[in-house]
């Protein structure tokens, strides 16, 4: 017959017993405050793609990712995946494709597969400059000056909503026009052209395109080209920025059905003016899931120029963007109609192009107007996992007069150029 314990055996089982229950509850909140802190932090970590029954897009496998050259090209082992894959279509030559007849369906499909074609080693990869305007792009001798010395490092494109207009023979941008279409603020029309512009850039094998740049007419470069081209050769990640807001508010801009309509915890918003390596190029232009529901369903109201492409990169490819643009714009300071920033000639000066080169951190940018959505965006501009790092290499809106024009070449040496 064993003997009862005594106050000191009593009192050391009741330490050691009640310090284990305290230890597994003091891990079980530790885990409980990781899991919230990530889900707040950034809504990309802990995402996780759908089951193959949700119809959304396939996921990209993000883990040979391990250098900038590895984003030269789309896997082709995952291309069956994404698009078309017509048979008995020949290699066309790049005039063929931009004086014939070809529905978008022609050029996104032949584009895709052109992007599983890696660039030929000892060839200088290109950087693809794409300009969507509505014509005439008056700062043409910035570009111009920007360009200068760096001809086989580059290449221009641009989708002008104007199909009469034609620059002359003397411009940089002579020849560089795309078949286009015309463009609507509020409709699907500005993604379309994204994916067109994108697509004959692709198409374009007379040119080693490994990155390519959205811009508008009134964007300026602020960095050298020098500066411009090494930050994006050697990047690892995509410069697309992507944020999360009320998710509320996704459910008035789909005329579907839930089935129809992409999953909430994907949505995301950002800035239209993306820059992305091939490989993103490539899945852009043969998105067939994504973009097939924003088309379908999405109401007009909304603009999905800033919606789609952040919300397709959070559904298939969340950790293999910077999540940042590489474009500085002005929100923090809008006019009475909602728009950023207009710089002139009595805004520009080595100051204002010094604080734009030297921020660090993206506190001016479009998701400052959303903040009365909660939204959840990282503010650090990371480059290759670092944070801190320089954030712009363009920047808009800027006008084009010839005063401003004059404003931004009088201070070339400050930008680099």
């Amino acid at each position: 017959m064993s003997s009862s314990p005594t106050p000191s055996e009593r009192s050391g089982r009741w330490t050691i017993n009640n310090t284990s229950k305290v230890l597994g509850l003091a891990f079980f909140l530790l885990l409980v405050t990781q899991f919230l802190s990530l889900r707040h932090k950034d809504a990309r970590s802990i995402l996780q793609f759908p089951s193959s029954n949700t119809n959304i897009a396939p996921a990209i496998d993000i883990s040979k990712n391990i250098s900038a050259s590895a984003n030269f090209y789309f896997p082709v082992e995952q291309s069956g995946k994404w698009y078309c894959t017509r048979e008995g279509e020949v290699d066309r030559d790049y005039n063929e494709w931009t004086t014939g007849n070809f529905t978008d369906e022609d050029t996104l499909c032949a584009a895709h597969r052109q992007a599983t074609r890696p660039i030929s080693e000892g060839v200088i990869p290109r950087i693809a400059f794409m300009f969507i305007t509505r014509g005439r792009i008056s700062v043409e001798p910035i570009w111009r000056k920007f360009f200068q010395g760096n001809e086989d490092k580059y290449s221009i494109y641009v989708h002008a909503t104007d199909s009469k207009f034609q620059f002359p023979e003397d411009s940089i941008f002579h020849g560089k026009t795309v078949p286009s279409r015309p463009l609507k603020r509020y409709e699907i029309s500005f993604p379309e052209a994204v994916r067109r512009i994108l697509a004959f850039a692709l198409l374009d094998s007379n040119s080693s395109n490994a990155w390519f740049t959205l811009l508008c007419e009134s964007s300026i470069p602020i960095r050298s080209f020098a500066f411009t081209y090494e930050y994006l050769i050697n990047s690892h990640l995509s410069f697309v920025e992507g944020f999360y807001t009320s998710s509320e508010w996704w459910r008035t801009q789909w005329n579907s059905t839930a089935e129809e309509a992409v999953p909430d915890r994907f949505m995301r918003k950002g800035e239209a003016w993306i820059t992305v390596h091939r490989r993103h190029a490539g899945l852009i232009v043969g998105d067939r899931w994504i973009f097939d529901k924003f088309k379908h369903h999405w109401a007009n109201w909304g603009i999905p120029s800033e919606i789609y492409i952040p919300t397709m990169f959070a559904a298939t490819d969340p950790l293999a963007i910077a999540n940042h643009t590489v474009m500085y714009v002005d929100w923090a300071t809008t006019s009475k109609g909602g728009h950023p920033m207009m710089f002139n000639e009595t805004t520009i000066s080595p100051a204002l192009i010094q604080k734009i080169q030297n921020q660090t951190r993206n506190t001016d940018g479009f998701y400052y107007i959303d903040r009365h959505w909660e939204y959840r965006n990282q503010e650090t501009c990371i480059y290759n996992g670092q944070p801190d790092s320089p954030c712009f290499l363009f920047a808009r809106k800027f006008s084009g007069g010839s005063p401003t024009i004059k404003a931004v070449l009088d201070i070339a040496p400050v930008i680099g150029y």
